[in-house]
């Protein structure tokens, strides 16, 4: 009896670490599968299974004002980030709940190949509204150099 107390409380300390950063304030943690590479924080990130932490850091859009627009995610794997993107954000209060689209629950997440396969958007579903990741196949070309004309 005393054996399966103790591995009982073994058991909950070590889930407990683990669990504990999945209670970080700020952060939701839905889990993706990216079918092929893809560039994220201008690396390239393979194909495969990612958790997605979508934090509170809003990006500065320039102006020194964070953009309330957008949101930090981090894409970590074996609980290390690998890359972070910013994703746009559409709070449930500013679209029309469509079929089960305003349901609540669990985080749900879609990875679909945009624009003939050049993006992979990754779209997130929450209660509090929906998160877009737009992540090009490639590298992304380097813009056209401006032409000079001769005087």
């Amino acid at each position: 009896m005393k054996q399966v107390l103790l591995g009982c409380a073994v058991a909950a300390l070590c889930s407990g670490s683990v669990w504990a950063h999945h209670t970080t304030p700020g952060r939701t943690h839905p889990t993706v599968t990216i079918p092929q590479g893809v560039m994220a924080d201008g690396k390239p990130l393979p194909a495969g299974k990612y958790e997605l932490w979508i934090t509170d850091q809003r990006p500065d859009v320039g102006t020194g004002i964070p953009s309330d627009a957008q949101r930090i995610v981090e894409f970590a794997q074996n609980e290390m980030v690998v890359a972070r993107e910013i994703a746009e954000v559409f709070p449930a209060g500013t679209r029309e709940a469509v079929g089960t689209s305003g349901s609540t629950g669990a985080p749900r997440v879609r990875v679909e190949r945009l624009r003939e396969g050049n993006f992979v958007r990754v779209s997130i579903n929450e209660s509090d509204g929906r998160y877009l990741i737009h992540l090009p196949t490639g590298s992304m070309p380097a813009p056209a150099a401006p032409t000079v004309s001769p005087r």
